[in-house]
């Protein structure tokens, strides 16, 4: 695949080098221009890209998490032939892009748009890009903000390079990149004039700090950006220090102090965070750093800056938070199939021996609710880590909620009372009606352990329209954990017990978080109804003034359909076959040797194999076979989706019914899309789901025919 190489090239790729840019580490200012067009297009992807001679490398990305791809790949080696906004409203559709590895492989580019960076001497270094994996137009609006933004990288990148022209002065030693950069305050510092010139202009507050012999201390300058900063008058800290270190939350002030002292006496670099009250009068965190120096006359000044650190912590805070929860949730799908597989083999072994001593065995008893209090904190882990089936409808809250009650009136006790409260004309809410009543289940059962003398629980839902104001008004942050404006639904559980505070607030959606005593919970209750609300596509939140209870709220999506409440009907007698062969495919031995034995009492023939190569053979020497009960995930490089597509051209005439122990998110593989949920058995599963599934799916298959 060749690429277009402009008549300046030599000049181009000399300039570049000029910019000392290429390999670089991100820098906030130009993560900001990408995040900011991102949002203004709203575009999944937005790119700044240089273009190196064999490579284009990215100095920021959002969306992707990539760092360079060869240049005869790139969308922008073709934008750097021209002067304006080049776009690609469809790659598939262009002969430039319609073969290129990034369209028709990973990430499936559909949509390019691209600026030009060019230096001021007409050299197009690189691009600013925005792409969609998805064809779309970009309106005379959009091509202006793109064009705009992307003539304001290059007025950064040549900003950057005076900058470093600037700060280059004196400094001779290679050391480390914090003190590199406050050495060379200090030189500016020296050559006033020019130092306040870029000073004013840097995020932050720079400062010279000064103690002298006789310990008086002073600013003797702090550069104007302290305004914007914390709110403070330059000149006024200049003529007393205190003005700034009153600014400090009086807990870590002291600390401030004697951290100065100590840099006094060691003349080591100084480097300090702290809480300090921001220009809007909040609380923020901060970060000092500097190199103190002593002076001829026997005084010791310090050059150095402090930048606002809140906005960072808070990232890292929910970076954190975010690495948590990707962890178990990927935990919980990789431990779900496994789990799931041993839950099916114990308990479809405990119905066979139901079977062959009675019911009525306490033993076999005890092992069937082991199974499905294993099966259900399966699920809650599933919920919380929005990997769960899902199957949402349009709910009735007011027969949901009323039915809901009095169930709950019985397993709450006589010391609680229950009030609902339905809005007229209530919403019906589009979500999972068994997940929205185990959420809310789960909900009334902390709220009964915070009122162990009896109190009030009462269940409200109501209609609300959501602005993005309103949204952040929440405390919901769209960046992070996105949330769209619309119609929502509130479900909010109210108890009067003892409440939660602050800190047991902000962490009471976590999983295993807990404040009950061993054995009293499995912390999972809450993350359940988080994930599940977050899953549904709205969010949940809680409100607990302290001493006065706490209410749990549950905002979920406006259905524009009628609100119905649907249960699973009762499965009455249990249907057997009439002979048909059945193939099971299972590379789980002992589980596969259960399904064999469950079948074989269901009046069916049946045939085993543990791969797609044993069924393949299987299958050429019965080609009557009625219907395939697969796992969707088999052993070498097969799945059992790829098994029943590869037989279908061959033996046209079988139903299929596939196991999975992950959900049916996940079941989906092969390259097929996800699995019909009525042709998908989750594990684990009981005879008569068995039996229901394979008679369900042979009948269905008969009246296709």
């Amino acid at each position: 695949m060749s690429y277009p190489i402009p008549l300046d090239e030599v000049e181009r790729l000399a300039a570049l080098r000029r910019y000392e840019v290429l390999d670089t580490p991100p820098e906030a200012i130009f993560d900001h221009v990408t995040k900011t067009l991102s949002r203004t297009l709203d575009i999944p992807v937005t790119l700044i890209s240089l273009i190196d001679s064999s490579r284009q490398w990215f100095k920021s990305t959002c969306g992707l998490d990539i760092s360079e791809t060869p240049r005869e790949v790139a969308f922008c080696a073709h934008t750097i032939m021209g002067e304006g906004v080049m776009v690609v409203p469809d790659a598939t559709k262009d002969r430039r892009f319609a073969s290129n590895p990034l369209v028709v492989g990973p990430p499936h580019i559909r949509f390019y748009a691209g600026m030009p960076i060019r230096t001021r001497d007409g050299l197009n270094v690189g691009t600013l890009c925005a792409i969609d994996m998805k064809p779309r137009e970009l309106t005379p609006a959009q091509a202006d903000t793109l064009s705009e933004l992307g003539m304001l990288v290059a007025d950064l990148f040549e900003l950057r390079l005076q900058a470093k022209r600037v700060v280059d002065i004196e400094q001779a030693a290679r050391i480390d990149t914090e003190t590199r950069m406050l050495e060379k305050s200090r030189a500016l510092i020296e050559s006033d004039e020019r130092f306040r010139e870029v000073a004013s202009q840097i995020p932050g507050v720079v400062y010279q700090f000064k103690i002298d012999p006789e310990g008086k201390w002073s600013f003797p300058y702090v550069s104007p950006t302290i305004r914007s900063a914390l709110g403070l008058d330059p000149q006024a800290v200049m003529n007393d220090p205190e003005v700034w270190f009153n600014a400090v939350v009086p807990e870590d002030r002291s600390l401030l102090k004697a951290s100065i002292f100590e840099t006094y006496r060691t003349l080591e670099p100084w480097r300090w965070e702290g809480r300090a009250l921001n220009a809007a009068g909040e609380v923020s965190w901060f970060r000092g750093s500097s190199v103190p120096k002593r002076q001829p006359d026997g005084s010791v000044l310090w050059n150095g800056f402090v930048l606002d650190q809140t906005d960072l912590r808070k990232t890292q805070e929910q970076l954190r938070q975010a690495q948590k929860m990707e962890a178990v949730g990927q935990l919980t799908g990789g431990v779900a199939h496994d789990f799931n597989n041993l839950l099916a083999v114990i308990h479809g072994n405990a119905e066979l021996l139901s079977d062959d001593i009675g019911g009525g065995n306490d033993s076999l008893r005890a092992i069937q609710r082991a199974v499905m209090r294993g099966s259900e904190l399966t699920q809650q882990l599933l919920a919380f880590s929005r990997r769960q089936s899902l199957r949402p409808q349009a709910i009735d809250l007011s027969r949901l909620v009323s039915d809901l009650a009095r169930l709950l009136g019985r397993s709450l006790g006589e010391t609680i009372g229950i009030q609902y409260d339905i809005e007229r004309n209530c919403w019906p809410a589009h979500a999972d009606p068994g997940q929205l009543e185990n959420a809310i289940v789960n909900i009334a059962i902390n709220a009964r352990d915070a009122m162990p003398e009896g109190g009030l629980l009462r269940i409200s839902c109501a209609n609300v329209n959501l602005g993005n104001a309103d949204i952040e008004d929440l405390g919901i942050d769209k960046e992070t954990d996105p949330v769209n404006a619309g119609g929502y639904v509130r479900i909010a559980v109210s108890d009067t017990g003892t409440g939660m505070a602050p800190e047991v607030a902000a962490h009471a959606f976590e999983p295993f978080f807990t404040t009950k005593e061993v054995g009293k919970g499995s912390g999972l209750g809450l993350s359940m109804v988080y994930g599940f609300a977050r899953q549904s596509g709205g969010f949940a939140r809680i409100d607990s003034p302290p001493g006065l209870g706490a209410t749990i709220e549950i905002y979920l999506p406006r259905s524009e359909r009628a609100g119905t409440v649907s249960h699973e009907s009762v499965i009455g007698e249990v249907p057997k076959g009439e002979g048909e062969k059945i193939l099971v495919i299972e590379d789980d031995g002992d589980l596969r040797s259960l399904v064999v034995k469950l079948l074989s009492t269901l009046d069916y023939r049946v045939f085993e194999a543990a791969d797609a190569n044993e069924a393949a053979a299987v299958m050429m020497t019965n080609a009557d076979i009625s219907l395939v009960l697969s796992d969707v995930v088999l052993p070498g490089g097969v799945s059992g989706p790829a098994f029943i597509a590869n037989m279908r051209p061959v033996y046209p005439d079988f139903a299929v019914v596939y196991m999975s122990g992950y959900p049916q998110s996940r079941a989906g593989t092969g390259g097929l899309g996800e699995i019909d949920e009525n042709k998908l058995l989750v594990k684990p599963f009981n005879t008569s789901k068995l039996a229901h599934a394979l008679r369900d799916a042979l009948v269905s298959h008969r009246r296709d025919k």
